[in-house]
């Protein structure tokens, strides 16, 4: 395998032709891979053949040599790619970004599938998508702005993904990735009087099944303590008859494996005249 050849500009990221962004570069080793699919055309791959030239082969348009042209930052002309049918694209600057539409950091299905999850991390503008848990190669790419992604997967293509409110990747490739969204643990706590007899109902929802540890606090008093098993679905009910003063304020600690896992706070009702 050649060795790397560095150009003198930067070939990866979006670029202008005619003023108008679209094409998307992206460049392992000598290849190139350019995503045209912001102009409804195929995607075109080509080579470094040296650290001023390139060449392309476009799969509607034939294969194209291209001289690198540096900018000039001090006269604010962007680096350039000049084509020997005469076309030329500017590197478009990309602005700092602060955000992005969807916290891309997690795991992502196939829309309509739950297997299998690839898990994208992002660093600054940085993308890396590990896609072992498909027996595929790790996928690179950055963020170009708020709402718009390029990853270069080595067994396929690159490819630009538009960020979609509320979680979803919409890929030029016209496939679509959604989040895996894991709902958090949280409970319900209802009281019920019998006489001078107070029993505190609890629900769980979204608990990894297994057993949950039930106690109750009263200051740093420890009054209650009772367990229940949380099912496959994440949901539990209990109930415990709790000795407390009325109208005290009441902590309850929800642990699973030794872990806490949800706390929160009730008031021990009044037992009527």
């Amino acid at each position: 395998m050649a060795n790397p050849i560095a150009t003198i500009i930067n070939l990866n990221g979006a670029w202008a032709s005619g003023g108008v962004t679209g094409p998307f570069i992206s460049v392992i080793g000598n290849a190139l891979s350019v995503d045209m699919s912001a102009y409804g055309r195929p995607f075109a791959a080509g080579t470094v053949l040296s650290s001023s030239s390139i060449t392309v082969t476009f799969g509607d348009d034939g294969t194209h040599t291209a001289t690198l042209v540096p900018g000039q930052p001090e006269a604010g002309t962007p680096d350039t790619i000049q084509w020997s049918n005469h076309s030329s694209w500017t590197k478009v600057v990309i602005p700092v970004l602060t955000t992005s539409l969807i916290d891309l950091n997690g795991k992502w299905v196939s829309a309509g599938t739950s297997q299998p999850a690839f898990t994208i991390a992002a660093s600054g503008r940085s993308l890396t998508i590990d896609m072992s848990s498909a027996g595929r190669q790790t996928a690179r790419g950055f963020i170009f702005d708020f709402a718009d992604i390029f990853v270069d997967f080595p067994d396929a293509n690159g490819f630009t993904g538009k960020l979609e409110l509320p979680n979803t990747i919409h890929w030029s490739n016209n496939s679509v990735w959604q989040k895996v969204v894991v709902s958090k643990p949280s409970v319900s706590m209802l009281w019920e009087l019998n006489g001078k007899i107070k029993t505190l109902f609890v629900n769980g929802f979204n608990f990894p099944p297994g057993l949950v540890n039930i106690v109750v606090h009263s200051g740093q008093f420890e009054i209650a303590h009772f367990s229940t098993f949380a099912g496959a679905n994440g949901l539990f009910t209990a109930s415990n008859e709790v000795d407390c003063t009325d109208g005290g304020t009441l902590s309850v600690v929800f642990s699973q494996a030794g872990q806490p896992v949800v706390t929160s706070g009730t008031l021990c009702p009044t037992i009527p005249p």
